[in-house]
């Protein structure tokens, strides 16, 4: 009697050992291969309907997703703190192109333009101040890196064009010579290393924070709008009829780097090392996904010219421009 209810416990017991593993595996693999949440819609390009300038963008700057400034031609500044839902446009500088904005902190904004002005706002852009540089001189764009900044343009008169220099947060601008007489239209630093390019396929290059300029061999003659280095070596420039270049030598030589579009491609940049973008004519946004390998079409759903293209990351960015009748665009993606 004692040994069938000793093999009758040990079978119940056993059962009640498979039973609980069994049930404690199905809540486990069902925890582990539930159906996976709906994914939010992937962000695309929208054009901000609120901006209504008249005339073209030339460029913007961003601190955030909310805090922005653009500025064109007639001297016009449009500022935003909602993400561009909404703009307050004036034109304070009547007869002045304004061709570039950069921030250096979150605050304090910069803009250059024709007939050698520079302006500084210590209030994100609500007020302004002018800068003296005593040049007449167009300044066509600017770069900042931390307290140190340059600037470069049109050469005056018969000179080499000009750089101004920046190492103190702009309290004081150093005027330095190039090494070329061709308008310079894009600027890039990495620490001591910068790139410049231009006309006539002009590239320039320093490696002492611009105190002394080499020229580089671009092979080509096209006019290039801007130049970006995605580390030390590996460099890209873009500019007219879809040329875009691709160094890996710092900048010394340059290839084409392939055939994407005949329009003009306006400006490059990347988020990271394997995320870029670049923007031109006719609606023209390209993005890479693996360091500027290849290169995919995006959507912008407008048929304008894009001369600026600035991304927070890899899901929010704005770009910016005019259409065929010559009024201010900008678009987000978002």
């Amino acid at each position: 009697m004692y040994q069938i209810s000793a093999f009758l416990l040990r079978s119940l017991l056993t059962g009640v050992y498979f039973l609980t593993v069994f049930l404690i595996a199905s809540s486990c693999n069902k925890d582990k291969y539930h159906d996976p949440q709906p994914a939010g819609p992937e962000p695309e390009w929208q054009q901000l309907t609120a901006m209504q300038s008249g005339v073209p963008v030339n460029s913007m700057a961003f601190t955030d997703s909310l805090h922005g400034i653009c500025v064109g031609d007639s001297g016009m500044l449009a500022v935003t703190t909602d993400g561009g839902k909404h703009w307050n446009i004036q034109y304070p500088w009547p007869g002045k192109q304004l061709f570039c904005v950069r921030f250096s902190n979150p605050l304090t904004a910069w803009i250059c333009g024709s007939q050698g002005l520079l302006l500084k706002s210590d209030d994100g852009g609500a007020n302004w101040s002018t800068v003296n540089l005593n040049t007449a001189t167009s300044l066509r764009s600017m770069f900042w890196e931390g307290q140190r900044a340059w600037i470069v343009g049109n050469p005056e008169s018969d000179t080499l064009s000009l750089i101004y220099y920046s190492g103190d947060g702009g309290q004081n601008w150093i005027r330095r010579e190039s090494a070329t007489g061709q308008v310079l239209l894009g600027v890039y630093f990495r620490d001591s290393l910068g790139w410049a390019c231009g006309l006539n396929g002009q590239i320039i290059r320093t490696s002492d924070y611009g105190n002394t300029w080499l020229n580089c061999n671009s092979s080509t003659t096209a006019h290039l709008r801007k130049v970006f280095f995605n580390g030390s070596s590996q460099g890209y420039a873009v500019g007219e009829n879809g040329t875009w270049l691709k160094s890996g030598d710092g900048g010394a030589e340059w290839t084409g780097a392939g055939t994407l579009t005949y329009s003009d491609i306006n400006d490059i940049c990347f988020t990271g090392l394997q995320d870029g973008w670049m923007a031109g004519e006719n609606g023209k946004i390209f993005r890479t996904r693996d360091g500027g390998i290849s290169w995919t079409s995006e959507n912008s759903h407008v048929n304008a010219t894009l001369l600026e293209i600035h991304m927070l990351g890899a899901s929010r960015g704005y770009a910016a421009g005019y259409t065929k009748s010559g009024t201010g665009i900008v678009l987000a993606y978002k």
